[in-house]
């Protein structure tokens, strides 16, 4: 919003870096996941075991990007600036690009507490897309 932007193709597809694609991607990953757990969703965090445990420094920083959803939101509205939405959404999706290659989510002893992230950085990834009218795909 501050500065010149210079529309390229190229650059507007590349998966790295803060564009749709990288997004995108993210959110097909997360519900590859899901799908791959067979888990199903509605019981997830009803279960008598769904406590999330968060015990690996990225557990952490995922599960305070995802708190931090409604402050960014308040933010967002009470300053008129949806950019403020789109860097949130592009530095949660860095951070669970770091959950993910630090943290084995199947068939790991801590699969259910961290599906539970997923499923949550999920449900933000898409209310997010929607408030900025990206639009929210399963696959890629």
């Amino acid at each position: 919003r501050e500065k010149d932007y210079v529309f390229s193709f190229d650059r507007m597809l590349d998966p790295r870096g803060n564009t749709s694609v990288y997004l995108h991607y993210a959110g097909a990953r997360l519900a590859s996941i899901l799908r791959k757990s067979s888990v199903d969703l509605g019981s997830l965090f009803a279960s008598p075991d769904a406590l999330v445990v968060i015990a690996e420094p990225t557990e952490l920083h995922l599960a305070f990007q995802i708190a931090r959803f409604d402050e960014v939101l308040d933010l967002t509205l009470e300053n008129i600036m949806p950019n403020t939405l789109a860097e949130y959404l592009y530095n949660l999706c860095t951070t669970l690009s770091k959950f993910y290659v630090e943290c084995k989510v199947l068939n790991s002893p801590e699969q259910s507490s961290r599906l539970q992230l997923v499923r949550a950085t999920q449900i933000v990834i898409m209310q997010v897309m929607d408030l900025l009218g990206i639009g929210y795909v399963e696959r890629l």
